[in-house]
């Protein structure tokens, strides 16, 4: 993924993402995931597209964070979704559910 990724190619972003987030492939790196799903977002809306899966995995980047106890850092992460996805939220029911987990 890292070449395709160098490349351009939001997809292959949202796949690094994913290995950082979870550890698979490379170290877990709950940062560098999000760097790299943001990324990928920038380029999805540069040419009018909102990249597949990408707030879903801001979102469990978010959860991640918390789960690991940098409470601030995953506050950070769920907030910037929410902002990111105001329409979504009012009929998302799993993003209702994580914005009731922040409080």
């Amino acid at each position: 993924f890292r070449k395709a990724a160098a490349k351009g190619h939001p997809d292959a972003m949202l796949n690094l993402s994913v290995s950082c987030r979870t550890g698979k492939g490379c170290s877990r790196d709950l940062v560098r995931a999000r760097a790299w799903v943001e990324k990928a977002m920038a380029i999805a809306s540069s040419v009018h597209r909102v990249e597949e899966g990408a707030l879903d995995e801001l979102t469990l980047i978010g959860i991640g964070h918390f789960q690991s106890g940098e409470r601030d850092e995953g506050l950070s992460t769920l907030s910037a979704v929410l902002e990111m996805d105001v329409e979504k939220l009012a009929t998302d029911v799993k993003t209702q559910y994580n914005l009731g987990c922040l409080y």
